[in-house]
């Protein structure tokens, strides 16, 4: 059997109707020509592509009396169909009207009595174009596991068949197959679970102590004087309780535009990233004066490097810097947020890896549940600062085109979660030539969200121009 890891069991047990924990994306694909209706045509590629799914066949089956994180077993009768939906939008098929359809589709949980993921077919698109969107649970997208659906529907070829004969061996251990877990493997599996929590408490607290002593050694570094520290945070618009609702926009900047100034002023891709977020948001919150004095704070995930032989899953970390909207000059700024970014990556690197993924392996789901349940009720969030403001990803991608059965996909938007106050992610991926962008928002926080997509694009033009002007 293969156990939910720590960090998975806190995406699935610490999810509520507000707090939604699956993530979208969004495959744009150009007129594809195809013969039969595009839904018809994507669940016959998965299905004769099943052998690819990996992960994508796998449920989630709960320890006896939840004492213990739940297993992934393998459905290997997988209804294709009953996951594969079809989806029109309204005329003329503009992205508004797209992201308006795909709204409702990201305020439901998904049925955890299958397979976590949901995939909708949509036609009506302006210029014949046709996109796939699909829904899936944090708990399934890691590294490996968020990429098998994307490898089981995308192709370098556009002559690809529709049958591959390459295989994931060893995606889905032996140890997982079948249709179930029995009672007596349960029950065993749970035993051994808590019989192995004393040494886990053991290694917890070990390292805790190198945590605490690489944390001496970083706060009196010159690196920390930068560090953007948790609960520092002002309030801003974005900052409230969430509600189940949610609201979706997307848009695309250049990748040119960004690696030029990458080069040109000696940053990081992620750097650029950051200030171009930074420079939507702040031209957002000006024209609603609302503009706090001091500066907004993104939190970033962050991959980490581990072993993943005896758990398996996410292993994600999470870092704060601040975004410097308290500077008005954009190249300024974007300076400011490299030295942030420059002391968050050394932060992160004291706090370590396996801290938090081990802590939550040792709470039991139901008391994690328990406490986010307490923390909701209680209004815990009114209490402190926010942790902060807006959370915005950067997730690589192929830098090659890509096809679906023949149709060349013209983008790829990634629609990640919101977290406790926080009402706005903004998530980057690249696309050959360009970096598309999902912006997720809870509608009672954020009034516009496509105001900021546009905004993006706006603020990259004011750095390349800044960045021109400097070099002249």
């Amino acid at each position: 059997m293969q156990r939910l890891n720590g960090l998975d069991a806190g995406f699935l047990f610490g999810e509520t109707p507000e707090w939604h924990m699956h993530v979208g994306g969004l495959v744009v694909l150009d007129t594809p020509g195809w013969d039969r209706p595009p839904v018809e045509m994507i669940r016959e590629l998965l299905q004769a592509r099943l052998h690819l799914l990996g992960p994508f066949r796998q449920r989630l089956v709960p320890s006896p009396l939840h004492v213990g994180r739940p297993v992934w077993v393998d459905t290997p009768d997988l209804d294709v169909e009953a996951h594969v939906r079809s989806l029109r939008v309204p005329t003329p098929g503009d992205a508004t009207r797209l992201a308006s359809l795909l709204d409702d589709l990201m305020r439901e949980q998904l049925d955890r009595s299958r397979p976590l993921w949901e995939a909708w077919v949509v036609e009506g698109l302006a210029d014949d174009r046709v996109a796939l969107f699909m829904k899936i649970h944090h708990s399934l997208t890691d590294g490996v596991r968020g990429a098998r659906l994307y490898e089981a529907i995308f192709d370098l070829d556009p002559a690809a068949p529709m049958a591959r004969e390459d295989t994931l061996e060893g995606v889905v251990p032996d140890a997982q197959k079948g249709t179930g877990v029995s009672p007596v493997e349960a029950a065993t599996g749970a035993l051994a679970t808590l019989a192995a929590t004393p040494g886990r408490l053991a290694q917890l607290a070990a390292e805790s102590l190198r945590t605490a002593g690489r944390m001496g050694r970083f706060v009196t570094s010159s690196e920390a004087r930068a560090a953007t520290w948790p609960f520092r945070a002002p309030r801003t618009p974005f900052n409230g309780r969430l509600t189940p609702r949610r609201a979706l926009a997307f848009g695309s900047i250049p990748f040119a535009d960004v690696q030029a100034l990458r080069r040109g002023l000696h940053v990081t891709v992620n750097d650029v990233i950051l200030a171009v977020t930074a420079g939507a948001l702040r031209a957002y919150l000006l024209e609603r004066n609302a503009l706090p004095e001091r500066s907004l704070v993104a939190e970033i995930p962050v991959g980490v490097h581990r072993d993943q032989s005896a758990d398996r899953g996410n292993f994600v970390a999470s870092t704060g810097a601040s975004l410097h909207t308290d500077v008005a000059d954009p190249i300024e700024r974007l300076l400011a947020v490299h030295a942030s970014a420059t002391s968050a990556k050394a932060l992160q690197s004291a706090l370590g890896d396996d801290l938090v993924v081990e802590g939550l392996a040792l709470v039991p789901p139901r008391m994690l549940r328990l406490g986010v349940g307490a923390y909701r009720t209680l209004q815990l969030d009114r209490l402190h600062p926010p942790i902060f403001n807006t959370i915005v990803s950067n997730v690589p991608g192929a830098p090659v085109e890509l096809y679906v059965l023949g149709a060349r996909v013209a983008g790829i938007h990634m629609f990640g979660p919101l977290l406790v106050d926080c009402g706005l992610n903004v998530t980057f991926s690249s696309t050959l030539g360009q970096l598309d962008v999902g912006i997720t928002a809870c509608p009672e926080l954020v009034e516009d969200p496509w105001a900021i997509a546009s905004g993006l694009r706006v603020a990259l033009a004011e750095l390349r121009d800044a960045l021109t002007a400097r070099v002249a």
